[in-house]
């Protein structure tokens, strides 16, 4: 072999690409680097580490690095997937809070909360109410009047009955001092 030949042997293995890492630069700094995402302002500064830049000075990392890793797709799936299970943690508490101040104080926005949770409410939709049909003695009249004989006996007969327990309800209703919307 040629002394040429050696050279552009040696050279089309220097410019080849290197298969590229998939994990992190430094596993372990970044596994710490991580659980330190994790924590709230206050233990960080706990931790005697409050900013990216002074973890990056304690691990002699550039901050590039931890930009780095902070860019990666499974840096940031994982810290959401983990912040939401420490998260649920709470779930229980949040919502018993949520429910004694709607009770305790009533305002609106924490009502409206409430009722999206439990409720599955949207004020982009609300649900329609109607008022009540109400019916009086001639509406009842005028429809039996349209059905034939037979029926019409049947349904006079099952009016008679209904008055009768209205009669007894609001005599029942007087007697405990309950008023009643509705008049016989």
């Amino acid at each position: 072999m040629k002394k040429d030949d050696q050279n552009v042997n040696s050279q089309k293995i220097s410019t080849a690409k290197k298969p590229r890492s998939t994990g992190p630069y430094k596993k372990d700094v970044y596994a710490d680097f991580f659980a330190w995402s994790l924590l709230s302002q206050i233990e960080k500064h706990t931790a005697g580490v409050a900013t990216a830049e002074a973890f990056a000075k304690k691990h002699n990392l550039t901050p590039s690095h931890l930009s780095r890793w902070k860019q990666r797709d499974d840096f940031r799936d994982n810290l959401h997937r983990e912040q939401v299970f420490r998260i649920m943690e709470f779930k229980p508490d949040i919502l018993h809070a949520l429910t004694e101040q709607c009770i305790k104080h009533g305002k609106a926005s924490d009502v409206e909360l409430w009722l999206r949770y439990f409720e599955g409410w949207d004020s982009k939709n609300p649900v329609k109410t109607e008022p009540p049909v109400r019916f009086t003695p001639d509406d009842f009249k005028s429809m039996i009047e349209f059905l034939p004989p037979e029926k019409q006996h049947e349904h006079y007969v099952a009016l008679a009955r209904l008055r009768a327990d209205m009669v007894v309800a609001e005599q029942r209703a007087k007697e405990q001092g309950i008023k009643t919307d509705y008049t016989l």
